[in-house]
């Protein structure tokens, strides 16, 4: 996505953000979950005015840092699923 000035905007920091159940997530995410939360009961005009855009913006990169290990945690558990099967089917190919 393009903004006025040309250039590229990342987008996931403008999506919204997953479900923020503390169960879900690390440690450092939980913390700033609770302040951002804590931000949210200050007021109605607090958060529309962007008293919280701070928050929001270190909750992404977070949540974003945290999808990314869980990312590769499953990419690297995928791979050795596949090569377990691939080395199946070679064993099962060759007692044909």
């Amino acid at each position: 996505m393009k903004n006025n000035s040309g250039t590229l905007t990342n987008i996931s920091k403008r999506a919204m953000h997953p479900t923020l159940a503390p169960h879900q997530h690390g440690a450092t995410c939980v913390e700033i979950i609770r302040r951002f939360e804590e931000c949210h009961q200050i007021g109605f005009f607090h958060r529309i005015f962007g008293g919280c855009n701070s928050l929001k913006l270190e909750l992404n990169d977070c949540l974003s840092a945290e999808f990314e290990q869980r990312r590769r945690h499953n990419a690297k558990i995928a791979r050795e699923k596949r090569k377990k099967f691939e080395e199946l089917w070679k064993e099962l190919e060759t007692d044909k």
